[in-house]
């Protein structure tokens, strides 16, 4: 009976999935119809350590590209306690700040300790952490999937640890308009870990 639950639970969850991934088609269409209109598509890019943004390469030549009104929001790690998360913040907003002035953007006030709400003001939104658990829920997957955006995610890093196979099963990962990875060997472990089977993954 487990096992008969087990396999009704992965193939609502996989569903649920291909619905999601169904979804992105319009956006996609919506974005196509808006740069024949001549409207540049606005970008944010979801940092939350200055010395981890994969998509910074991207970024900035979105900066040099009149089709792309590209930002950075500068997100906080919720996971290490009050101090952390300060100190952190202020870190990353100052050194990204300081080196794209008129392109940074902030997710949290430090004066008051509140989360930001990023709502419906981008096209297209790129992650650059995939764990739930670091970030508020303002500033997670769940929180655009009913909105009319694209959302993609770039990996950090090659993945060297056996703990990468869980981090693919992970929802964002199936969640995504496209993740972004590094190598022909990691489409293969997210091919294996992930429920959609690497339908939505770009090396």
């Amino acid at each position: 009976m487990k096992k008969i639950k087990a396999r009704i639970n992965v193939f609502t969850e996989k569903k649920k999935y291909e619905l999601v991934q169904k979804s992105y088609d319009a956006k996609l269409q919506n974005i196509k119809s808006s740069l024949k209109m001549g409207r540049k598509i606005k970008v944010a890019f979801f940092v939350v350590y200055d010395a981890v943004f994969p998509g910074i390469s991207v970024f900035e030549e979105m900066i040099n590209n009149d089709k792309f009104e590209p930002y950075i929001v500068v997100i906080p790690d919720i996971s290490r306690g009050e101090s952390f998360l300060r100190n952190n913040y202020q870190k990353t907003y100052k050194e990204l700040h300081e080196k794209y002035k008129g392109y940074v953007r902030t997710g949290y006030n430090l004066e008051n300790s509140e989360f930001l709400e990023i709502k419906d003001s981008y096209d297209l939104i790129f992650f650059s952490t995939p764990y739930k658990e670091c970030v508020h829920p303002y500033h997670y997957i769940d929180s655009f999937l009913d909105k009319d955006i694209l959302i993609a995610y770039m990996d950090y890093g090659f993945p060297a640890v056996k703990y990468a196979e869980y981090v693919y099963s992970t929802d964002l990962y199936s969640k995504v308009w496209v993740a972004f990875i590094d190598s022909e060997i990691t489409l293969k472990m997210l091919t294996k870990a992930q429920l959609i089977n690497g339908t939505n993954a770009v090396v």
